[in-house]
């Protein structure tokens, strides 16, 4: 990682009057992602880079969050980048506020979050057709598709899994590193989690309200995009992206699985959020066996471990 940053809310919120923003309302947020120190008002989100390695996601933002809303994603706009440096020693950028909370903060059930899943799906299809060097010059990972490294990812859950474990995960990596490419490369997200996705009722969810976190978006393989959610519920957001597009993509699941197997691994070597779906840690790799017991649909299971 780079330098790593302590903002005030005094800062905060001088940004806020330099740029003409109103500070009624104003109070950190509850959902603070790793890259970001967030303050909300009732009109506008600051986000304050926590570390300098972050810094090129600004960049990323300002680029693709265009590309989204031309889309019709509903991605919150993009108001101000704050480079300036006068009052924080590193970049800031200023959101329209939109309503929501991330579904991964609370516990909800596969047949509560189907809703979520069929909205989803049909603004993950819209960007897929995207045409993104219509809105700017390209960058050189866009035209890159996730990049497993099973070799680093044993390595770093070596220390966490019994050797019989290891043994099993090993065999299924070789398994899935054969598994064929896209026929076609697309405009991704690539950081679909549950914590960038807000829905409108925790207790009754109905409606996607805002996909946050564009920063990485390039072109890719579309499975990345269903590829970052707990890994049980997998299924259903492949399963509505097959239906509300018409994919007949014969690798997807096994795409997606390569990419779940390799994030379980690495998940090793991070701590546990406490959050009921959104895993890091041993709870990733225990939602994958999960998602191999359970998951019956032969699309799947050609893929599984023998």
């Amino acid at each position: 990682m780079g330098q790593r940053f302590a903002i005030e809310d005094s800062q905060a919120r001088a940004i806020l009057r330099k740029h003409g923003f109103s500070e009624r309302g104003f109070a950190p947020s509850r959902f603070l992602g790793e890259a970001n120190f967030v303050w909300l008002t009732h009109e506008v989100a600051l986000r304050v880079c926590t570390d300098s390695a972050y810094e090129r996601d600004v960049h990323g933002e300002r680029r693709n969050i265009p590309i989204a809303l031309a889309c019709g994603m509903p991605a919150p706009r993009l108001l101000v980048v704050e480079e300036d440096r006068d009052i924080v020693p590193t970049l800031a950028t200023i959101y329209e506020r939109v309503e929501g909370v991330p579904f991964g903060a609370f516990p909800l059930t596969p047949a509560q979050l189907t809703p979520i899943a069929e909205q989803l799906a049909r603004h993950l299809f819209d960007l897929h057709g995207a045409n993104p060097r219509a809105h700017g010059p390209p960058k050189h990972e866009w035209d890159e598709i996730w990049v497993v490294d099973y070799a680093h990812d044993l390595e770093v859950a070596s220390g966490h899994l019994s050797p019989e474990e290891l043994a099993w995960a090993r065999d299924w990596c070789g398994r899935l590193a054969q598994v064929p490419g896209p026929e076609h490369l697309c405009f991704v997200h690539r950081d679909i989690h549950s914590t960038n996705i807000l829905i409108d009722n925790p207790e009754s969810p109905q409606r996607v309200t805002a996909i946050l976190d564009w920063s990485d978006g390039g072109r890719g393989d579309h499975a990345e995009d269903l590829a970052l959610m707990p890994p049980e519920l997998a299924p259903l957001f492949v399963r509505a992206y097959r239906e509300v597009s018409g994919c007949d993509d014969p690798t997807l699941e096994g795409r997606v699985l390569r990419i779940l197997l390799e994030s379980a691994l690495f998940d090793f070597g991070e701590p546990e959020t406490g959050l009921p779906l959104y895993f890091r840690g041993r709870a990733t790799w225990n939602s994958l066996l999960r998602l191999v017991e359970h998951e019956r649909d032969g699309r799947w299971r050609q893929w599984f471990p023998r």
